[in-house]
């Protein structure tokens, strides 16, 4: 499990893990957060998860993947929210 934070290169410690890992990219919410969201969409790599803890994430704009066998995750129905 990664949890991404403020500064931190998703993209490196994906690459530490080794090919072929399938990592869990935790999101917290907070400052920064669509950038860090998108940051950690763009490079799970296929079969990788990207979870969003619990709490109202509130984007400044869209976000995408580049890759096919994603899983987006939060904590719950009503303890997640992502609002665009």
């Amino acid at each position: 499990t990664i949890v991404f934070k403020t500064g931190m290169d998703v993209q490196d410690e994906i690459d530490k893990l080794g090919e072929g890992a399938k990592p869990v990219i935790v999101v917290p919410n907070g400052e920064d957060v669509t950038k860090r969201a998108t940051e950690a969409l763009l490079a799970v790599p296929e079969g990788g998860v990207v979870e969003f803890e619990e709490g109202k994430y509130e984007f400044t704009s869209q976000l995408q993947l580049r890759v096919n066998n994603v899983t987006v995750r939060g904590k719950g129905l009503e303890k997640t929210i992502l609002n665009f």
